[in-house]
C-alpha cells in the first residue's frame, strides 16, 4: 500500500491521530473545511488564466501561460502518493509549494507541513528529478525550505514506521501522542481519543 503524503503531517503531529484517523475515517474541523474551499478557490481562480499543455507534457497538464506553474497536481512514486498544491518549474528544477491557511509558527514553518513538503519533494525527485527546495506559503509568510539527504532520510524512516503501523508491527498504544494540548483541543479526533492531553 502507497502511504499518502497527508498522513506524513498526521504522524508528525500525533500518531496516535494517524491510528483514529485509519479506525474512524476522515474528519474535519471546520478550519480544516474552511482551508479545503480556499484550496477550490485557487485552483478554480488558476484555471480561469490557464492553457492546456499538449499531452505527455511532462508531469503538467495546465499552466500559466508564459510559465511553467500549475496547481493541484496529482503525484506518486512507488513509496508515496499525494496531490500538491502547486509545482512550478524552473530551467529544469522543480519547486513544490504547500498553501497552509493559516498563520506560520513564532520560529517558522510548522514540523509536519516541513514534513508534507518533503514527501511531495520525495516523490518528484523520485519521477522526475531534481528537487532542492520548496516552498510553504502561509497566509503571514512564504518559507524556503531545503531539501537534502537529512530530508530524504526523514521522509524514509517516516514510510517506514507509517508501513510498519500498516501491518500490524506497531499497535496503537505503543505510538507517540502529541506533546501539545492546544492541539489536543483543536483535534477533530479530540472526542474520539483517550489519550488527548488537557
Amino acid at each position: 500500500m502507497k502511504v499518502k503524503a497527508s498522513w506524513l503531517t498526521i504522524w508528525a503531529c500525533c500518531q496516535y491521530q494517524f491510528h483514529l484517523h485509519l479506525k474512524y475515517g476522515p474528519m474535519f474541523t471546520s478550519r480544516m473545511l474552511e482551508g479545503k474551499k480556499r484550496h477550490e478557490k485557487l485552483y478554480s481562480d488558476f484555471l480561469k488564466d490557464a492553457v492546456e499543455l499538449p499531452e505527455g507534457t511532462d508531469i503538467m497538464k495546465y499552466s500559466l501561460k508564459n510559465t511553467f506553474y500549475t496547481r493541484e497536481i496529482f503525484l506518486e512514486c512507488d513509496e508515496l502518493v499525494g496531490r500538491l498544491d502547486g509545482l512550478f518549474v524552473d530551467n529544469g528544477l522543480f519547486i513544490p509549494i504547500e498553501d497552509k491557511f493559516t498563520r506560520a509558527g513564532n520560529g517558522g514553518p510548522f514540523y509536519h507541513h516541513v514534513l508534507q513538503l518533503w514527501a511531495y519533494c520525495f516523490i518528484i525527485e523520485k519521477k522526475k528529478g531534481e528537487v532542492d527546495y520548496g516552498l510553504i506559503r502561509y497566509i503571514d509568510n512564504v518559507f524556503k525550505v531545503k531539501y537534502d539527504e537529512k530530508a530524504r532520510s526523514t521522509v524514509a524512516k517516516a514510510i517506514k514506521q507509517i508501513n510498519l503501523f500498516l501491518k500490524g508491527k506497531i499497535a496503537p498504544d505503543d505510538l507517540e501522542v502529541s506533546r501539545d494540548a492546544t492541539y489536543c483541543k483543536y483535534c477533530a479526533y479530540n472526542s474520539l481519543c483517550d489519550r488527548k492531553l488537557g
